[in-house]
């Protein structure tokens, strides 16, 4: 089978790109999400007709990824521009229409303390999972307090810190600042401010504001030790 040349409209804008198929691992002819994705920016779905377009899966009905949906020649696809709402959002989900991680995420901060919806921290931490699952670098780092809160999971600093480990050395600076807090104030491990200023550093180079906050922290006792930071 050719290359085929799949429509698709942008529902904030109304117009339409044309983009090529491609031939996966499984020889299947694909448009790939991340394709998309670059030809409509902030796109969260994709439908036909008011319905929602399912990402391929596998024999064990699990998404495939990177994920792909099939093309549909001689159809217009609609590309949702822009984030969900959260009854849209929880639609989407709970009918496993779609797995983009932004749309986990924010039904994870809707279910989250503060997320303006209603709170649930156990449906807060599942989606957040289901970003985390698709890279999404945010959700690693809820995951993360959830954990060192003990926000509707036991309360573990062992996992807050394997979550905020894992993204911070993938650049988050959202858990870079995480694991400055925890080096600076000694939560789950040993008190060293080494170690929290270099994160703090990491954090505050990509402008990260409570990194840059915790950059600026005075001189304080490293494990037993006092040393004085360069200025």
């Amino acid at each position: 089978m050719s290359q085929v040349s799949q429509e698709f409209r942008s529902s904030r804008t109304k117009e339409i790109v044309r983009i090529l198929s491609v031939r996966d691992n499984d020889g299947k002819q694909v448009i790939f999400w991340s394709d998309i994705k670059r030809q409509f920016r902030g796109a969260s779905s994709i439908r036909k007709e008011g319905t929602a377009i399912v990402f391929l899966k596998n024999a064990a009905n699990e998404t495939l990824h990177p994920e792909r949906i099939e093309p549909q020649p001689g159809a217009v696809l609609d590309v949702v521009v822009g984030s969900h709402t959260i009854e849209e959002s929880l639609d989407l989900v709970e009918n496993k229409i779609i797995c983009d991680a932004s749309t986990y995420y924010d039904l994870g901060v809707s279910y989250d303390k503060g997320g303006g919806g209603p709170t649930d921290p156990a449906l807060a931490l599942k989606n957040y999972v289901h970003a985390a699952e698709l890279d999404h670098a945010e959700a690693r780092t809820k995951i993360g307090i959830l954990y060192r809160d003990g926000y509707g999971v036991e309360q573990s600093y062992p996992k807050a810190y394997e979550w905020f480990y894992k993204n911070a050395v993938k650049g988050a600076p959202g858990s870079q600042t995480e694991l400055g807090d925890m080096f600076y104030y000694g939560r789950g491990v040993d008190k060293n401010h080494y170690k929290a200023k270099d994160w703090y550093q990491k954090a505050a180079d990509k402008g990260h504001a409570r990194g840059q906050k915790g950059n600026a922290r005075p001189n304080r006792f490293v494990s037993d030790k006092l040393y004085l930071w360069s200025m």
